[in-house]
């Protein structure tokens, strides 16, 4: 190629080069300028396209972040309110509530819209289960667009009108001895007739003298039991007319025995039946819930006493869901008067398990 083509080639070459250079300053100064007009906090493409992280947890926030619904009586219900805060910088749909057990209700918030800083009612009702004491439960929610969620701990005491603290007799821990507060929640002065079906045994207090008070401590002695005489509850006896009877779990390596079976499981492993005459009948009522794997019909509930100072027997029976409700209905056999502390036994599907009926009787 001649010097003359060469340098022809060279020079058109430049050129291109420089309209090239023109073209992309002139779309990077005017890229200048309109993001000066949209100012320096502008979203970019990918702020607004930027999804949540799937592993992160929903930014809300619960007020108070524990729904406490203090002291309850034993079978009432406790409802509370709650606020859900969105604490994050973009609107969020929550997707569901879901309770940690049929006793409890929580409101359905699902498709509810929450923009930055907004909040929503939360109310939730909780029906206890059997047994008296602390009783905690959960709500859980889920926000659309996270695979993770956030809690809700709902917190409830159960007590009797006259409690005990604390509500169970710590036997294996401080042994066989020990002492308890017994107190009248509506300040009502009150006698504790007995403890445990004997005088009780008072700590700074003179029953022939003292005048009735609303809280009394208590001496407890389990040392003249054997495993096989030991009672699971530890009954306190009083006149007041809410509460008769006051009864604590016995906690000791003697008296773990289980009240569930391989197939389904008693909801109420004690009955306090109040004060009753001799002859007289209490219906009772009580839940079993079972498993449906291998256990696809439950059957009819058999009812028998164990011990001989009761009656009893099956009234009715009903199947909802996994659940067997049972009416039951106990008589009392004895002659004597005092305390009542008996067994009687319901089976299913060939296991059985024990249920203790405690009443004072009179009359």
């Amino acid at each position: 190629m001649s010097t003359v083509c060469r340098a022809t080639i060279t020079r058109q070459a430049h050129r291109v080069r420089r309209r090239r250079a023109v073209g992309i300053g002139v779309l990077s100064f005017m890229a200048c300028l309109t993001g000066c007009d949209r100012g320096a906090d502008a979203p970019t493409t990918a702020d607004v396209a930027r999804p949540p992280p799937a592993s992160a947890v929903p930014p809300i926030a619960f007020e108070p972040p524990v729904l406490d619904l203090g002291l309850l009586g034993v079978g009432e219900a406790g409802t509370g309110t709650v606020k859900i805060r969105n604490v994050g910088d973009r609107p969020l749909t929550i997707a569901r509530t879901v309770a940690s057990c049929a006793c409890t209700y929580a409101r359905d918030l699902a498709g509810t819209v929450l923009r930055p800083g907004e909040v929503v009612d939360l109310t939730a009702t909780l029906t206890p289960k059997p047994g008296l004491g602390i009783k905690r439960e959960k709500i859980t929610v889920f926000v659309h667009g996270f695979s993770q969620f956030s809690v809700l701990d709902i917190r409830a005491e159960v007590s009797l009108p006259v409690r005990a603290l604390p509500p169970f007799l710590e036997a294996y821990k401080v042994g066989m001895r020990g002492q308890v507060v017994v107190k009248s929640m509506d300040q009502r002065p009150f006698r504790i007739l007995r403890a445990d079906g004997k005088p009780p045994v008072f700590v700074d207090f003179n029953a022939t003298q003292d005048e009735p008070r609303n809280q009394y401590t208590l001496r407890w002695d389990l040392t003249g039991y054997t495993r096989q005489t030991i009672r699971r509850w530890w009954v306190v006896e009083t006149d007041h007319p809410r509460a008769p009877l006051v009864d604590l779990q016995v906690r000791h390596d003697w008296t773990r025995k289980s009240t569930s079976t391989p197939r389904w499981v008693l909801g109420d492993r004690r009955i306090l039946a109040g004060v009753l005459a001799r002859g007289e009948s209490y219906e009772l009522k009580t839940k079993l819930q079972y498993n449906p794997k291998g256990f696809p019909d439950p059957g009819t509930p058999v009812v028998r006493p164990v011990t001989g100072g009761i009656d009893a027997w099956l009234l009715a029976h009903e199947i909802v869901g996994t659940d067997v409700y049972c009416t039951i209905q106990v008589t009392v056999l004895t002659r004597t008067s005092g305390l009542l502390y008996e067994r009687l036994s319901i089976a299913l599907g060939g296991y059985d398990a024990p249920i203790t009926f405690i009443a004072r009787v009179e009359g």
